[in-house]
């Protein structure tokens, strides 16, 4: 995974280590799909004559997608949602390091088109929902 964030108009590319499994399993009428995800990304800095920077991320979901599938002949498509649990943990050089639990809720559409009875393409398109909500001595921080 690559991302390119801007930041007081100073750009970094952060580059991540992601690990995505999915084990869809097809019943009569619905795909029931298990997905574990873990993503790790580090970013180090060495200034001279300041304070190194460094930072951290780790995060690991686990969802369940539930998906009516629709077939026309070599092509298969499907609609449904995914909903399921997020961890996340960020350390940052001068600041306290900082867990976060949210809950995921992404509704689904996709579709895949058979070029032969073993080998397609496809595509999918998702509407991802985190939320979260930390309580702290003397207030509420929510994520959404």
């Amino acid at each position: 995974m690559v991302r390119l964030i801007s930041i007081n108009k100073l750009y970094y590319l952060y580059i991540g280590k992601t690990i995505w499994l999915y084990i869809p399993i097809e019943t009569g009428s619905l795909i029931i799909e298990p997905h574990i995800s873990y993503y790790y990304s580090s970013y180090e800095t060495d200034y001279d004559g300041y304070q190194d920077y460094e930072e951290t991320t780790m995060i690991w979901s686990l969802t369940v997608g539930v998906f009516k599938p629709f077939v026309k002949g070599s092509l298969k498509s499907y609609a449904g949602v995914r909903i399921g649990k997020q961890w996340s943990e960020s350390e940052v050089t001068g600041y306290d390091d900082v867990e976060h639990d949210s809950f995921i809720l992404a509704p689904t559409i996709g579709a895949e088109y058979f070029i032969s009875e073993n080998f397609s393409f496809g595509g999918e398109c998702m509407y991802l929902k985190i939320s979260s909500e930390d309580e702290e001595d003397n207030y509420t921080i929510k994520t959404k």
